[in-house]
């Protein structure tokens, strides 16, 4: 996991890229190994291209 993370980090650092920001499942899955069902909540993960940590975003279940 840590190594498909790096790789990304490296390919968009090389293009000049501050940050990522991944937004599929499967995908925020592959990169992370962090899986849930957001529904229709937004989930992300950002991946900066300096040495700061990654961040899932998952937005809070409104209800109505």
């Amino acid at each position: 996991m840590k190594k498909r993370l790096d790789q990304l980090k490296q390919m968009a650092k090389s293009q000049g890229q501050e940050a990522v920001l991944i937004t599929s499942t499967a995908n925020v899955y592959y990169l992370s190994d962090f899986y849930c069902n957001p529904k229709e909540r937004f989930l992300g993960l950002l991946l900066y291209t300096d040495d700061r940590e990654p961040a899932i975003i998952c937005l809070k279940w409104r209800q109505a």
